[in-house]
């Protein structure tokens, strides 16, 4: 049954939109045998942009449930990095915030001034 291959599996559950694609990819490229594959895609895309909000919504209420089984499952479960990931820095942009006081004077130091140029800089996120 549906209920224990899904209790079985070990990758993540199909979203919404995959499920919506497992029941009607057949049904689409046998009444459209000219088409291929990315074509039949391109077509239930298409479908489900436009179906009728509630059946839409139960889609999205099995994907939702299914996704809560298997966290039951395997609540430990992490995504593993691709090589292309791991090999990958990320960086986030921060402001920087002066760190010498403002005092009234009638010009600014040397310093100051540098902290003012200098308003972003680049931070490994890692």
């Amino acid at each position: 049954s549906l209920l224990s291959n899904l209790l079985t599996m070990t990758t993540k559950p199909l979203n919404c939109f995959l499920l919506f694609c497992r029941e009607y990819r057949t049904i689409f490229a046998v009444t459209n045998p000219e088409l291929n594959n990315a074509e039949v895609t391109s077509l239930l895309a298409k479908n489900w942009r436009t179906l009728d909000p509630k059946i839409k919504n139960m889609y999205k209420l099995r994907a939702k449930k299914n996704f809560k089984i298997y966290k039951q499952q395997f609540p430990m479960k992490k995504r593993e990095l691709s090589k292309q990931e791991k090999m990958t820095f990320s960086f986030k942009l921060h402001s920087l915030t002066p760190i010498v006081k403002k005092t009234t004077v009638s010009k600014p130091s040397l310093k100051s001034q540098e902290i003012e140029q200098q308003s972003f800089k680049f931070v490994n996120s890692s």
